[in-house]
């Protein structure tokens, strides 16, 4: 019988390499918690596919031997929750919907995971709404703040 766990994760994309070792041992230690209450044949790290906290998480998934599940935003196009008018404007100059992000959260948390773990930096705040979601859907968060 396997027994296969799943780990949310979601951070700061503001972060850098310089946080790496901290996002592997935020990995680990998820992993014992699960690890203590049940025997673990494999992992998947549930992401949002962004800079920053996503892709290094990724890069340590890749390194611990996990499973990958990416879950991208589609930021180019709105959904049926969009009002009309609402899109904004990038630094770039070009427009988004800002509720790709927590649309993206949404589809992560309900995708289902035994832990999310975080890592915010300052405000951080399509961090904070996944970890909101998780919370809220009796998702265990274990957070690690960062001062990076």
């Amino acid at each position: 019988m396997s027994n296969h766990v799943r780990i949310l994760g979601t951070g700061s994309r503001n972060l850098t390499a310089e946080s790496y070792d901290k996002i592997v041992l935020l990995l680990r230690y998820a992993y014992q918690i699960l690890e203590s209450s049940r025997a673990i044949d494999s992992v998947t790290l549930v992401h949002g596919g962004a800079y920053g906290f996503d892709r290094l998480a990724e890069r340590a998934a890749i390194e611990l031997g996990w499973v990958l599940e990416p879950h991208y935003a589609d930021w180019d196009h709105c959904g049926s929750d969009c009002s009309p008018g609402h899109q904004r404007t990038n630094s770039r100059g070009k427009k988004y919907c800002p509720l790709a992000g927590p649309r993206r959260n949404r589809e992560m948390v309900a995708s289902g995971a035994d832990v999310c773990v975080s890592m915010p930096l300052g405000k951080s705040s399509g961090t904070r709404d996944c970890m909101k979601q998780a919370l809220d859907a009796g998702i265990r968060v274990i957070e690690l703040t960062s001062s990076e």
